[in-house]
This record gives C-alpha cells, structure tokens and sequence, in this order.
C-alpha cells in the first residue's frame, strides 16, 4: 500500500474513532437526562400524593391551575380507575377518557405504592414517561407524566467538536501529504527511476536527490551499489567475450546442456565436425547428433551421482572422436554437462600402425633370436670352446634370453591392445593361484631376504575372471615389487568392495616419486632408467597389467611412498562380460 494511501486510512480512522466517542458521550449524556426526568417525575408524583384528594371540589381546576406552573401533565385517577381531573383536559372531557384501572402503572402503585412505565399514551397520541403514586387521603392515584425527552445521534455541542475536529484533521493531513510528497513521494519516485535505469545498464552517476533529504542517506548507498553492479556488470560482460573468444578458437567441439539435456551452448567447432545447419541451441542432443552414446553419457553424468566424468568413445564415418563429460555443479545443485568432443581418427591410426610395426617386428625377431640362443646354447656344452669363449657365450646367452623376453612381452601387448585375445571368464581360487606363484617365485624372494605374505578377506577368494589373465597380473605385479625391494615384505590381500573384487600388492621398497604415479602404467616407462638396465625390467610389465585388467573391464592404480614402498591396486568387476582392451 502506498504512504499517501495509508495516511489517509490513519487520518480516517482517527476521525471515525473521534467520532465513535462522541456518539458514546452523547448517548450517555442523554441517558443521564432522561434518568433525570423519570426521578423528577417520580419526586413530583410522591409530593403531589399528599395533596390531592378525588372527593375536593373544583379539583379539575387545581390540577390545571399546577399543571400550568410545570413542564408535566397531572391526572387524578379513583381507586375505580376513573380519571377525576387531568391538566390536558378539560371537565367536560373528563367522562370520554378510558378507564384507567388496567394501566400498569397503576396497577403496579395499587401494589406496591408506586409505579412507573414508559409508553405511547392513546390520549394525547405521544410517547409519555409516568410515575403513579397512591393518594394517602382517600383511595385513588395520582398520576405525573411528561414527553419523553428527545434522542438524537449528536446534540449539537458534539456536532460542531466534530466539524472543528474534522477540519482541522483533514487540513493537517492535507499539510502533512504535501510534506510527504516534497520529501519522500517524489524522491521515491527519483529513486525508482534510477533503479530502472540500472535495470537497463544505463544508470545515471548520480540520484538527482541532495544527502540532508530524508531519502538522502538512501540514494547514496544506492549509488555505490550501482557502481559495484556497473563493475560486476562488466566484468561478467568481459568474461562472456572471453569465453565466447576461446570457445570459437577450439578445434574441439563443445557442448554445454543442462539438467534437462537442452543444449545452452555450442562452439563452432561442434557444429563443423557434426555439420549441423540450424541454430542447436535449445534442443535436445540426440536431435542435433543423433548418436546414442552421446545421450547415454549424458544421462549417466547428470543422473549417476558418483559420476562425475565420463568419456565415450564414437565413430563418425571414417572419423573416430572421443567425448568427454564433465558434471558442472553450482551451489549444490548441478547446472549442466560440458561435453568436449577431440578428433582422435589420427591418433588411432597412428597407434594401429604402432601396433601393427610391433606385432610384425615381435614376429620376425623371433626366429634369429631363437637361432642366436640355440647356438649359444650349443657352443657353451662344447668343451672345444676356449676361456675367452666361456666368458662371452653366457652373457650372448643372458641378453638373447632378455631380449626373447622382451619381444614375447611385446607380442602379448599387442594382441591384447590389437583385441585378438577374447576369452570366456571361468571360476578362479585365488588362494591356490597365490600359492602356485609362491613356489615359482619362491627362490627369488630367498635370495633377496624378502618375506611373502598374502591375506585374503572373506567372499574375495573364488571369483570369475580369466585365471591366466589374473596369474600374469599377479605375477608382474610380483616381479616388479621384487625388483625394487631389497629388503622387508611383500603383501598381496584381497577384499570384496561392492560390486568389485580389490587386490593388492604392497612392497617395502625404494617407492615411486610422486611426479611419475601418472605415467607409470606407460609402455617402456622407466622410473629408474639405472635400476630397470640392472633387473632386466623391459618397461612393458605395468602396461600388460593395465591391459589385462581392462579386458575384465576393471581399473588399475598405484599409490606410493618415496622410500617407504608402493602399493598397486586393480579392481575387477564381480561377474558380466569380458571387454576388449583399447
């Protein structure tokens, strides 16, 4: 409600209040007066009761001859009801008046000495107040009555307060709206406008209002605030173009959708590589790409609360892409995905040609390293051969050997980056599979003084997975713990967590700095280039790992201590189907 309006609602209620108890004083004060009237009354009819007598003559004459001195009208009734004189008729008349006996008044004077009653007198045709008093000479009644005193809302005293207080409360209010208006309506209204003017970014320096005003201390503060919106304004302003600017120079692709899958925005690049010709913005994705793994990996971001990222990846013609979903989140809500789509095709190509170079150099190094070993072997059972011989042979031995190794490790990586090795799950013991590598390993953990250990959780030791897929695991994860721990214990558990079976393989050993935990899962990726030429490692054990476990369609990682030892994890989900490694 607006002030004037309110004023004018306090200003007519205090009048409407003012007027309520002058009509409350007024009625009071006619209460009172007619009070007054019926006790006068009654005292005028006690006094006249000793006066009068029905049976004196010329009694009609008296009562008229009293009655002239007094604002009332006297009667004289017999005991009989007969009404012997009263002041508004003559003696003449006297005998047409009805009989009084059955008046109420009189009935009750006839009781109990005195009586009063108020009503329309059929006589002289007007509201009449009586008081009937006994006569105490003879039997018979006197009777005194007078008009009934006029009521009326306001008595005139009370209507000229009110017309005086009417007056001067609508001329005060008059003068207080004029107030108001000069120093709060019209600044108000100057304050609105500029509030307008910031809504449409064109706020003007300053409120056109002077500080000792009574709004004053308000439009200053508002044009501070305005400042910092015009700043913040800006700044967002800025911003937007800088995102705009990046977005625009990507060659990835960007898609941004909100919690409904309606796209709120889409960089050039996106609508180049899916060659969209129509304004994306506010449609679905699956309209725009018509890719079913793009509305799934939506759908999985923005309705799976523990995913927060995922990647898929997707062929587009002869064009493979990679996308990869971000959850963006707000104040505890989410806001959206961010999809960012990469153009992997020469990417895949160039590690399909990679795969290809190994597996057919892994081939042809087979057979002249097979021969040199062979020959090695030969030459070394001679006894023809001389000391400089013995000396070099076993050491041809030893790297052809490394190198056989090596190459058979690398044959394996790319069947299994190549796909070729699909093969059915079966139930594995993981109890007698640790035992079997204890014995196979056992020599060597004699020999460096390291203890074996395993402890295996209930439920985690009999799963289904590829037991000669999970026995190389173990087993690379093994040797490798035993190349770089001199001393201490090696520790392989097992504990089932949800829908995954977690294993474990913990060492004592030298650990792994933290800059290369990232890396070390790469093929040929060595931490100490040093320590890896001295244990034969070739750089490719981890990477089987990681490879084997993807094809159970599980996850691989290390967490690590420099100088207090490593522990390697790999999850492997509790039944479903195998996947091809990529």
């Amino acid at each position: 409600m607006r002030l004037k309006s309110t004023l004018l609602l306090t200003f007519g209620a205090g009048w409407l209040a003012m007027v309520a108890v002058c009509f409350h004083i007024s009625k009071e004060l006619q209460d009172q007066r007619t009070n007054d009237a019926r006790r006068e009354l009654r005292n005028q009819a006690a006094l006249l009761s000793s006066v009068f007598d029905p049976a004196a003559p010329d009694l009609d004459r008296l009562v008229d001859e009293m009655a002239r001195h007094a604002p009332y009208r006297i009667t004289i009734i017999t005991g009989d009801g007969r009404v012997v004189a009263d002041s508004e008729f003559s003696s003449e008349h006297l005998a047409e008046l009805e009989n009084h006996a059955d008046r109420t008044e009189i009935l009750d004077a006839r009781r109990t000495g005195s009586g009063e009653r108020t009503r329309y007198s059929t006589s002289v045709g007007k509201w009449l107040m009586y008081s009937a008093h006994r006569l105490r000479r003879s039997d018979g009644f006197v009777r005194v009555a007078m008009p009934v005193p006029e009521r009326r809302l306001l008595t005139p005293p009370f209507r000229l307060v009110l017309t005086i207080l009417a007056l001067v409360g609508f001329g005060a209010a008059a003068a207080l709206l004029g107030t108001l208006r000069r120093t709060v309506t019209e600044p108000k209204r100057k304050i609105e406008k500029y509030i307008a003017s910031i809504d449409d970014g064109q706020a003007a320096p300053a409120v056109a209002i002077h500080s000792a005003e009574e709004l004053g201390p308000v439009a200053r503060s508002l044009e501070t605030l305005a400042k910092k919106v015009q700043a913040r304004t800006q700044l967002l302003e800025s911003e937007k173009n800088y995102l705009k600017a990046v977005l625009a120079s990507m060659s990835e692709g960007v898609l941004i959708v909100d919690t409904r899958g309606r796209i709120t925005r889409a960089n050039p690049a996106f609508t180049e590589i899916f060659r969209i010709d129509c304004d994306p913005i506010g449609r679905t994705a699956l309209e725009i790409v018509r890719i079913a793994s793009v509305e799934t990996g939506l759908a999985k971001v923005l309705r799976e609360p523990e995913t927060s990222e995922h990647e898929e990846e997707i062929k587009l013609g002869d064009r493979v892409l990679l996308a990869r979903f971000s959850r963006l989140e707000g104040a505890n809500q989410i806001l959206g995905v961010v999809v960012v789509f990469h153009d992997i095709t020469r990417l895949r190509r160039l590690e399909n040609a990679r795969r290809d170079f190994v597996s057919n150099l892994s081939h042809e190094f087979r057979t002249p390293l097979t021969s040199i070993r062979g020959y090695a072997e030969t030459v070394m059972d001679e006894k023809c051969a001389s000391a400089a011989h013995r000396d070099f042979l076993p050491k041809i031995h030893r790297n052809a050997l490394q190198l056989s190794q090596m190459i058979d490790e690398l044959f394996k990586l790319a069947s299994l980056e190549n796909g070729t090795e699909r093969l059915e799950k079966q139930q594995v013991n993981l109890r007698a599979l640790m035992c079997d590598l204890e014995k196979e390993l056992g020599p060597r953990f004699t020999e460096k003084g390291v203890r074996f250990s395993g402890e295996i959780q209930p439920g985690a030791e009999v799963f289904l997975a590829r037991e000669a897929f999970v026995r190389r695991i173990l087993y690379n994860l093994l040797d490798n713990a035993l190349k770089y721990t001199d001393s201490g214990e090696i520790k392989v558990s097992a504990q089932k967590s949800g829908k995954e079976l977690i294993v474990a393989v913990a060492d004592t050993g030298v650990g792994i700095p933290a800059e290369d935990l990232e890396r070390i899962f790469e093929r040929f990726y060595r931490v100490n280039k040093d320590r890896s030429r001295q244990t034969g490692g070739s750089g490719i054990g981890l990477a089987i790992v990681k490879h084997l476990v993807q094809v159970h369609g599980g996850r691989v990682w290390v967490e690590s201590k420099l100088g207090r030892g490593s522990t390697f994890y790999f999850a492997l989900p509790v039944g479903g189907e195998l996947k091809k490694a990529g």
